[in-house]
């Protein structure tokens, strides 16, 4: 894991894992790829952490 990508981590931003992506009930959730924290999309290319 780069600095970059844990300093985005730390201030909201996530990337993540594509192939467990999946829709549960109104929205995308998933894992993020780089610190392992349970995501959900709020809108396109915009992840955040919480209730997934």
């Amino acid at each position: 894991m780069s600095i970059l990508s844990l300093a985005n981590c730390l201030i909201g931003h996530h990337k993540p894992i594509r192939s467990n992506v999946h829709w549960k009930g109104k929205r995308l959730v998933g894992e993020c790829r780089h610190c392992g924290a349970a995501i959900h999309r709020v809108d396109h290319g915009d992840w955040r952490a919480g209730h997934a």
